[in-house]
């Protein structure tokens, strides 16, 4: 009976902790709606500074599970001008964020 409840009891904490978050979701893709793979998105919450990453798949996707509050998001890709937004994160809410990536500016030779 004694394991029973405390069995009950992590769980019941688990629940909680997951209630207590949201999360962004979606995809990074380029001019040609082709998904970037490899993307890194970073979001950083604007009062607490505590930062989360995840990177893009193969086809572009991407999952942030996220406690709630204001991020500051920051997707970056190497050949790709980096994005940036703001999000708010509400416990137990989807919210599906697509991300267009424009190539980065060409870059000029240095001067001699």
């Amino acid at each position: 009976m004694m394991l029973q409840a405390l069995v009950i009891s992590v769980l019941a904490c688990f629940a909680m902790l997951a209630a207590e978050q949201g999360q962004i979701s979606g995809t990074v893709f380029d001019d040609s709606k082709s998904g970037i793979a490899n993307a890194k998105l970073t979001a950083t919450n604007a009062e607490t500074k505590e930062s989360h990453q995840a990177n893009t798949n193969t086809s572009g996707s991407y999952l942030l599970k996220l406690p709630e509050g204001t991020y500051d998001l920051l997707v970056e890709s190497a050949a790709h001008a980096a994005f940036q937004q703001k999000v708010y994160i509400i416990p137990g809410a989807d919210n599906t964020v697509n991300i267009h990536l424009t190539p980065a500016a060409a870059r000029k030779p240095a001067k001699r």
